[in-house]
């Protein structure tokens, strides 16, 4: 093995350069996850190839999801049904919980949107009744379309950036996405795409401030 491979910071940065888009970049652009397959894979690969490689290569892989789904797979009773919907269907164990959490704890970006799996409520029911700890607790950014009650499994104190918009000008804007709002103190930027609710967030954000200053 080359010498420069086993320093860990330049391993990482070359890790960074596998992608020909900025995968990071915030708001995400939606629609680059094809152009994504070739770096998934082979962090994949690099992940299987060498033990000295498996943390940082996953690390690198998980650092961003666009699809909720392929977290929840790592339940092995996360099933999709005849009629295109998922549900768990079976007991989780403590260990599948365990293997969640390895990699949702990983996951530090996420692409919340409309995707082609419909997930069951109860999946996101089961997922709040856990409640002991945030499920992404490295999260920093998070773009989503989405505005139901499950936005709430989003919320972590180490999230700083936040872009919601809708799918379409008829959307409504549920009560939900306030109470996700509110969930953290410690905002860098939060972008709210609707005519009405920029200014209401500002001043949002602007009071809390004042709040934490004195």
């Amino acid at each position: 093995m080359h010498p420069v491979l086993l320093n860990e910071d330049v391993f990482v940065e070359i890790l960074g350069h596998l992608s020909s888009t900025n995968y990071l970049e915030f708001p995400p652009r939606n629609g680059n996850s094809e152009l994504e397959r070739p770096r998934l894979s082979a962090l994949n690969n690099l992940a299987v190839t060498c033990h000295a490689f498996t943390e940082l290569a996953l690390d690198e892989r998980w650092r961003r999801i666009d699809y909720l789904t392929n977290l929840l797979r790592l339940l092995p009773s996360f099933k999709c049904f005849s009629n295109g919907t998922y549900y768990l269907d079976g007991p989780i164990l403590d260990a599948h919980w365990d293997l969640l959490d390895k990699y949702a704890r990983r996951i530090q970006y996420v692409l919340y949107v409309p995707q082609d799996a419909d997930i069951d409520p109860s999946v996101f029911f089961t997922l709040a009744l856990r409640g002991k700890k945030p499920l992404f607790p490295s999260l920093r950014q998070f773009f989503t379309m989405m505005y139901t009650e499950e936005l709430l499994l989003f919320a972590s104190p180490s999230l700083l950036r936040v872009h919601m918009m809708p799918l379409n000008n008829d959307d409504p804007f549920y009560p939900a996405s306030w109470s996700f709002i509110d969930s953290t103190n410690n905002w860098e930027c939060l972008i709210l795409n609707f005519e009405n609710e920029e200014l209401e967030a500002l001043g949002i954000l602007s009071s809390r401030k004042d709040r934490d200053a004195s």
